[in-house]
């Protein structure tokens, strides 16, 4: 599955003109990139957080367990950093403190 996926955004990223595709770094808008993630894959965005001052790190995870995470520069071009299937949601151990 994860082949696939990677071929089918290879696909996909040439056929884009706002596209950048680097070996087996896939990289467009964050709006293209998060269109392609929900149209073909049926990933949304479940959490996100700040990668220091440079980017922002997101995973889209799917309801059949497929799941891609994302890195977003300050720029908005969005590449994906890695990808696989059987996505287990765990619930935390302890309640996580805002500090």
């Amino acid at each position: 599955m994860r082949l696939f996926k990677l071929l089918l955004y290879g696909c996909v990223c040439v056929a884009c003109t706002d596209t950048a595709v680097a070996g087996e770094m896939f990289c467009a808008k964050h709006e293209t990139l998060a269109q392609i993630l929900d149209t073909k894959f049926g990933e949304q965005q479940l959490g996100m957080g700040l990668a220091g001052k440079e980017a922002m790190i997101e995973i889209y995870v799917s309801s059949k367990g497929t799941f891609t995470l994302v890195s977003t520069d300050t720029k908005g071009v969005s590449c994906i950093v890695g990808a696989g299937d059987s996505w287990e949601k765990l619930e935390p151990k302890q309640q996580l403190s805002s500090n």
